[in-house]
């Protein structure tokens, strides 16, 4: 179980793809040391062959890491008064709110993932290493390689893999779950929204039980790191989601068949408004790096907490273990200094740089189909202020890309719209470009708002108010299943955007987010087929220096040339826990990334 880590090679002379394609790896292992590659197939044990897995071109140079954030919160504890892990007991984790569909084929919100990384994952074939989530780790697959030119790619899957029915997880099962994501069913279940991850796909067969081929029509050497994205997790079991198609009933979410999965939990319980419910899955595959069969908790209830002062509360009262993850309930430096105050080294925080927050714009709805009015926007929001007023600082302004990113553009920070010293004068520019477009006293605009982002909402309604003219902008507030239909059909002008995707191995992790081929872009409705081309070619580099140079040309052409959407912010956010909450790993990036809950343990 092996990480293999490449930062000083990819600093220092900027290795070929085919070098840096260095191995999967154990996410419940600690890292080591880089190796040289052997002439064996990638697995948990050794590090990959040249010609096998996307892992190491991915990893983010220190140098550029994102600045710190406004507090500077307690560390975990580093030992526990018993010297190793136990076993046993029950987790209180909060969640924000209640799981409005459970089908992640076509939900990205954090308040199921939450829940649902339990239960489901780490359940793809590879998955970003908990420890480094920019370089890629074993999971149901424990092997595999590509051919020279990267258009065949062999997953093995490991022997020891059941779904909570206990019936065994096999090739078969995987070509199914990636067949129902690229296609859906036709006519009423579309492909998921992640099928874009998986390019262009020419087959995938499953040779026998145990190996899985995908073949491409175009060599993609960052492959692994395009559809290891967290969120991307098989929860579809064929031998029940299959019989419920063949009946007729083809939008057949997981929790229709008892949210059978293959994930260190079982789904237990769901009350609505009060608490969900998940227990140990005994047969789980995975075994951390001292051998200690995982998960050790019993379980854990994930109680509903739609305030995030009520939250905070019940955390201080000792009612939950930790806070929940999300927009809206991360904590903010007050809380955290009360929670201090009060609890002193009984708790911890954690956190990571998270979901790029930001306004989703639909490029076919008049006036927005007009640059000059995207652009005049583009200049006229001032991001660093959101950062202050929303997230109290704990956020940074970029393009796209964070700054832990290989491919961030430190250029970008002088671009007008995002540097602050030109504010005063991109605003002028601003009003002249509206003017200029026919609208020098505004127009009425509609902000489609998520309800659990209304503190975000009232920023954008306030600096569209400033961009438009009193009188001339509204808030339209919906829940979650009305936005995701509502972005799905392309039935808004203007929208809370979040959920551009996390960072991870490779600069196609947001292609999703924008890719015209996808109806649920959560920023695609723009039709711009030069997006497509553009990611793919990132994707196809085969060296680092291309890849960099081709990922911040795309990110100029979508935010800068084209404005297809506005990142506001990149939040950093904290999550308290008690100190007897051990074995948690946070991510650097993404609130998605280690939501299994595999390695955590109580101290207690």
């Amino acid at each position: 179980m092996l990480i293999t880590r490449l930062r000083l090679i990819l600093l220092l002379i900027g290795v070929s793809i085919v070098i840096l394609m260095l191995g999967a790896c154990s996410a419940a292992e600690e890292a080591a040391a880089p190796a040289a590659a052997p002439a064996a197939p990638a697995s948990a044990k050794q590090p990959a062959p040249a010609a096998t897995a996307a892992a190491g071109q991915a990893a983010a140079p220190a140098a550029t890491a994102a600045a710190g954030p406004v507090y500077s919160a307690p560390s975990a504890p580093a030992a526990s008064s018993s010297g190793g892990p136990k076993y046993g007991g029950i987790l209180i984790a909060s969640n924000r709110g209640d799981i409005g569909n459970w089908d992640i084929m076509f939900t990205g919100t954090i308040t199921v993932h939450n829940v649902v990384g339990s239960i489901y994952g780490p359940g793809n074939l590879i998955r970003p290493c908990r420890e480094d989530v920019f370089f890629i780790c074993d999971a149901l697959s424990d092997k595999w390689e590509s051919n020279s030119d990267f258009t065949e790619w062999t997953f093995h899957i490991r022997d020891n893999v059941t779904w909570h029915d206990g019936q065994p997880f096999t090739a078969k099962d995987a070509k199914w779950w990636i067949d129902l994501s690229i296609n859906g069913v036709s006519p009423d279940r579309r492909p998921s929204n992640k099928a874009v991850d998986f390019g262009d796909v020419v087959s995938v067969d499953a040779v026998d039980d145990s190996t899985l081929k995908i073949t491409l029509a175009t060599g993609i050497p960052t492959y692994l790191a395009a559809w290891g994205n967290s969120s991307n997790e098989i929860a579809h079991p064929r031998h029940l989601m299959q019989p419920e198609i063949d009946a007729g009933n083809a939008t057949v979410s997981p929790d229709d068949v008892g949210a059978v999965a293959t994930g260190p939990f079982k789904f237990k319980e769901y009350r609505k408004g009060s608490v969900i419910k998940v227990r140990r899955n005994d047969k789980y595959w995975e075994k951390d790096g001292k051998g200690n069969q995982l998960p050790f908790l019993d379980g854990i209830d994930f109680p509903i907490i739609g305030d995030t002062n009520t939250m905070t509360a019940a955390f201080r009262a000792g009612r939950i273990d930790t806070t929940s993850r999300g927009t809206g309930y991360a904590l903010t430096p007050a809380q955290m200094r009360g929670i201090t105050k009060d609890l002193g080294d009984k708790a911890y925080f954690a956190g990571w740089d998270d979901t790029h927050q930001g306004i989703a714009i639909n490029t076919s709805v008049a006036p927005w189909d007009d640059i000059r009015v995207r652009k005049a926007l583009n200049l006229w929001y001032d991001r660093h202020a959101s950062c202050e007023v929303i997230l109290e600082g704990e956020c940074v302004v970029v393009a796209m890309y964070a700054p832990n990113a290989p491919w961030y553009d430190k250029a970008s920070e002088k671009w007008p719209g995002i540097n602050p010293d030109t504010k005063e004068a991109d605003r002028v520019e601003s009003k002249r470009l509206l003017t200029e477009a026919g609208y020098p006293d505004g127009f009425k605009a509609s902000i489609m708002c998520r309800n659990v982002w209304i503190s975000n909402c009232e920023f954008y309604e306030q600096q569209f108010r400033g961009f438009l003219g009193e009188g001339n902008v509204t808030l339209d507030i919906v829940d979650t299943a009305t936005m995701s239909a509502r972005s799905c059909a392309g039935d808004y002008a203007i929208a809370s955007g979040g959920n551009l995707g996390a960072d991870g191995p490779a600069p196609q992790a947001y292609y999703a987010a924008f890719a015209t081929t996808n109806a649920c872009a959560t920023y695609g409705k723009h039709g711009d087929t030069k997006v497509d081309d553009m990611f793919k070619a990132a994707a196809s580099a085969k060296t680092i220096e291309d890849r960099i140079e081709k990922t911040r040309a795309l990110e100029k052409y979508i935010m800068h040339d084209k404005v297809y959407a506005i990142v506001t912010n990149k939040e950093s956010k904290k999550a308290a826990f008690r100190s007897y909450m051990k074995g948690f790993v946070a991510p650097a990036v993404g609130q998605y990334n280690n939501t299994s809950h595999a390695t955590v343990w109580l101290d207690k």
